[in-house]
């Protein structure tokens, strides 16, 4: 379990760093996890996503491009390490926006 461990704080340190080869390496490690714990959609989807991440350099170079300069993941803070990724980034505002009284509140 120690090796499971290590490789998840190894994605979250890809996501941190904004280090988009690390995170797909990561998600490779991670892959063979899924079905030993057998969580059979990330073991059906998550090797889909890697090849569609790994095609991207030839498919879609300018998108390919931008992942490597940090645009798959998010910067709210000038602090280094702090970057979070999209979804995290989209939770947030959308809780912001649900706050007290909800998107009803909205001028």
């Amino acid at each position: 379990m120690l090796e499971l461990e290590l490789t998840i704080l190894e994605l979250v340190r890809s996501i941190r760093e904004g280090n988009f080869h690390l995170f797909v390496e990561a998600l490779c490690k991670l892959t063979p996890w899924m079905f030993v714990l057998d969580l059979t959609n990330y073991s059906g989807w998550l090797p889909v996503h890697i090849r569609d991440l790994l095609m991207l350099k030839e498919k879609h170079p300018s998108v390919f491009a931008e992942f490597v300069r940090w645009k798959f993941v998010v910067q709210k803070t000038q602090h280094v390490f702090l970057l979070i990724a999209l979804h995290h980034n989209h939770v947030q505002e959308n809780e912001i926006i649900k706050g007290d009284g909800g998107a009803v509140r909205l001028p």
